[in-house]
C-alpha cells in the first residue's frame, strides 16, 4: 500500500538515502567532447555504474592503468574497482574513422580515375569523327 510506504519514509530516512547514494559517485573534475576524468573513493569493492552507453570505442584508465570495461544493467557502460581513492580517465575514438576514411578517399581516388579514363576516350572519340 502507498500510504504505508510513504508513511514510514519520512524526510530524515529521504536525505540519508540521498547521502548514501552519493557517497560513491565520481566526481568529474574534467569534460570534454571525448574524455572525461573523475576521481572517486570506494569503502569496498564496487562496480561504477555509468549512465554512458556501452561501446568498444571508449578507452579506460583506473588511477593510469588500462581497465576492461563492463556491459551493465542491459546497455550501460560499468567498471570493477577495488576499495579505495581511484581517478578514472574515459576516452572516446570512433572505431572505424581512420577505416572509414580511407575507404572514402579510395572511393575518390578511384572516381577521379574513372572520370578522366571516361573524359579521355570522348576526347579520342571527337577527335576520330572530327577528322573524319
Amino acid at each position: 500500500n502507498l500510504k504505508d510506504t510513504l508513511s514510514q519514509y519520512s524526510v530524515e530516512v529521504y536525505e540519508n538515502y540521498i547521502k548514501h547514494l552519493r557517497s560513491d559517485t565520481l566526481a568529474i573534475s574534467e569534460h570534454h567532447q571525448n574524455k572525461i576524468t573523475g576521481k572517486i573513493h570506494l569503502n569496498e569493492k564496487k562496480i561504477l555504474m555509468l549512465s554512458i552507453p556501452f561501446d568498444n570505442g571508449w578507452n579506460v584508465t583506473v588511477d593510469g592503468m588500462d581497465a576492461q570495461q563492463q556491459l551493465v544493467n542491459i546497455g550501460f557502460m560499468g567498471l570493477p574497482l577495488d576499495k579505495g581513492e581511484h581517478v578514472i580517465t574515459l576516452s572516446y575514438h570512433s572505431p572505424f574513422l581512420y577505416t572509414g576514411g580511407c575507404i572514402s578517399l579510395a572511393s575518390l581516388l578511384l572516381y577521379l580515375i574513372l572520370l578522366y579514363s571516361t573524359n579521355r576516350s570522348l576526347q579520342k572519340e571527337l577527335k576520330i569523327k572530327n577528322e573524319k
